[in-house]
């Protein structure tokens, strides 16, 4: 109930003060894959945001996610978390349509699992670091970082 309440304001509050879409795009650094499932959180502040603004979201299978912000704010924060990787922070600048979040692995890689689908459909690779388990789904094709360059 909290959590939409939350959207319902944050959508109340949009259109009141004008919003635009700001995509959202995250992948791991070092392999660029899509992340799909990292928490996003974008906190405004500014002098047509009396007491600030926080704006929720979730990476969709596609690594990405449009989040409503007003048009109007004097400084943006967004932060990026997900299970296995370094919590990830970047500025938002007013006027900003879209920003790419580059997520580093925040612990020693035990073991790098290829679950391959049924049906031609795009493989799933589980990386194991500690007690984490990444899923990173829909892969068609990995190109090795060596054969890359």
């Amino acid at each position: 109930m909290k959590k939409i309440v939350s959207a319902a304001l944050a959508a109340w509050a949009a259109a009141l003060l004008g919003a635009a879409g700001l995509e959202v795009r995250v992948q791991d650094r070092e392999l660029e894959l899509h992340l799909e499932g990292v928490i996003l959180q974008i906190s405004l502040s500014g002098p047509t945001l009396p007491g600030g603004m926080t704006i929720k979201g979730e990476t969709g299978a596609d690594g990405s996610a449009v989040l409503e912000i007003p048009d109007e704010f004097a400084r943006g924060v967004l932060g990026a978390q997900f299970p296995g990787y370094e919590t990830a922070r970047l500025p938002v600048r007013p006027g900003a349509s879209e920003i790419l979040v580059e997520m580093n692995i925040s612990g020693v890689i035990d073991r790098v699992t290829v679950v391959p689908s049924e049906d031609n459909q795009p493989a799933t690779v589980k990386v194991h670091i500690g007690d984490h388990t990444v899923s990173l789904k829909n892969l068609r094709e990995i190109t090795p970082a060596a054969a890359a360059t």
